[in-house]
Formats: C-alpha cells, sequence, structure tokens
C-alpha cells in the first residue's frame, strides 16, 4: 500500500508533496511557541521573550524552509499569520494591528523573507 504521507527527517512528506500535513504540524508548533512567549515576557520583558520567539518560533520556520519554502502561497500565508501573531505578542499590538514596523523594530524577518535568506545562502 501506498502511504498518504510520511515523516523524513522531521519534514512530513506527502503523496501529493503538497506540504499541507508539514504546515499543519508547523502551525501547532508555533502556537505552542507563541503562548509560551507570551508568558515569558509578562515574567521576563521583551528581550527574553525575542530570545524565546527565536528559539521556539523561528528555528521552527527555519528548520526545512528552503525544502518546503516553494510551498503554495495559502502554505506560507498561514505560516506568516502566525508568525505575526508571536510578532504582536512581542509587541504588545492588538490583533487587528499592522504590525510591519513591529518586524522593523524587533529585527526579525518574516517567513518569506527568511526563504529568500536561505536561497541566496544555499
Amino acid at each position: 500500500t501506498v502511504e498518504k504521507h510520511v515523516k523524513f527527517l522531521g519534514l512530513t512528506l506527502d503523496d501529493q508533496l503538497s506540504w499541507n500535513q508539514h504546515i499543519d504540524h508547523l502551525c501547532k508548533k508555533i502556537s505552542t511557541g507563541i503562548y509560551v512567549v507570551r508568558r515569558i515576557k509578562l515574567v521576563g520583558g521583551l528581550q527574553a521573550a525575542k530570545t524565546a520567539y527565536f528559539s521556539l518560533v523561528e528555528s521552527h520556520i527555519r528548520y526545512g524552509l528552503i525544502v518546503w519554502g516553494g510551498s503554495s502561497a495559502t502554505n506560507i500565508n498561514r505560516i506568516l499569520v502566525f508568525q505575526k501573531k508571536a510578532i504582536r505578542a512581542l509587541a504588545d499590538l492588538g490583533p487587528r494591528d499592522s504590525c510591519r514596523e513591529a518586524f522593523k523594530t524587533l529585527e526579525i524577518l518574516t517567513v518569506v523573507a527568511l526563504y529568500i535568506q536561505e536561497v541566496i545562502l544555499h
């Protein structure tokens, strides 16, 4: 029988190479990371929360990005939405506030910019 999806080196590959399963799993990991970032910001301040962001959110986004980063715009957008939630938590912004300036102020790259960086460096 043919498997619908298989996990290989931490990346979930499906039979259509759509990366949907992998993105679902990644969104869950990022969501957990956002919760921790919010809690740490309350206790430890912005620098501690930013460190938590890099270790619990961005590290998951970066892992295998050069492979799955060429996925559909829908999948990339799903990751970007979660990344924006994390930035809003760091910058104390409301859910409908723009976070464009916050990305610059916090010196954090969007998932699209991270993908471009990975492609250029490799």
